[in-house]
């Protein structure tokens, strides 16, 4: 993405500065070694950004407090908001991991659900660094938030770029700064197509694999051949993954065996 579409880069780019400087004070070798990238990273004019979009959901249910989906996604720490307390995910630690791939350590949530008659909106930026001193004199805590004033998220398009713009119910997470390698299209076709198989096989979902001018979907039609596809055996021994892979293809073969009960 352009630089200029990332909301709020303009004040990201002066808190990786403060929290550098920091660093460097204090000799902290790990936060200058990330501060210093993340400086680099945000001084782009373009940036790469992982969205993962879903469709055919309720998108996240707010509005922003607690007890809601949208404030246990965006705002609390090992909280989950499911209507199962056995679905996976339940502890909400998973999150997490759009966090762990932006070098920016910077997540944008943006949603689109139904209220009464009509549709709500909510659109919010967070990033997770460190706790920082501006100009040795205001103290900012580790966690901020991009959105409206008292940490609440937008409620509108006005503030968002076309990109963070739902136009159908569902939502979006958006990592800033994604940290990828050179075939992780194929590292996230190996794990989509490891750990959903079932749910795939049986038409309850499918996916849209998109990178740079190319894409790839993955639905019940193609996905037993995906199992054997080189680049994806490829990714699941780069990742360690590859027994796993294995037995998951025994287990979509036993599914779609003639006597499977």
């Amino acid at each position: 993405m352009p630089a200029s579409e990332i909301p709020g880069i303009s004040d990201l780019r002066k808190t990786f500065q403060a929290c550098l400087l920091q660093a460097k004070t204090r000799n902290l070798k790990k936060d200058k070694e990330f501060f210093e990238r993340a400086v680099h990273v945000a001084a782009q004019s373009e940036i790469s950004v992982l969205c993962v979009e879903d469709y055919g959901t309720t998108g996240l249910i707010g509005p922003a407090v607690a007890g809601k989906p949208f404030h246990a996604l965006v705002k609390s720490s090992g909280v989950s908001q499911k209507t199962d307390a056995d679905a996976g995910g339940s502890f909400g630690i998973g999150k997490n991991a759009a966090f762990a791939i932006s070098s920016l350590r910077t997540v944008f949530y943006s949603t689109l659900y139904a209220e009464g008659e009509g549709q709500e909106r909510l659109t919010q930026g967070k990033s997770v660094l460190v706790s920082h001193d501006v100009d040795g004199g205001t103290h900012y805590r580790a966690t901020g938030y991009w959105g409206n004033k008292e940490f609440m998220p937008a409620a509108d398009d006005s503030m968002l770029p076309n990109w963070l713009k739902r136009q159908e119910v569902g939502t979006t997470v958006a990592s800033i700064g994604f940290v990828g390698v050179p075939d992780w299209h194929w590292q996230m076709v190996e794990a989509l197509v490891r750990n959903f198989f079932s749910a795939i096989n049986s038409g309850a979902i499918h996916f849209t694999v998109q990178w740079e001018t190319e894409s790839l979907e993955i639905s019940s039609e193609v996905l037993e051949s995906l199992f054997d596809k080189k680049e994806v055996r490829d990714a699941a021994e780069s990742a360690g993954t590859t027994d796993d892979l294995d037995f998951s293809k025994a287990m979509l073969c036993a599914l779609k065996a003639a006597d499977a009960e």
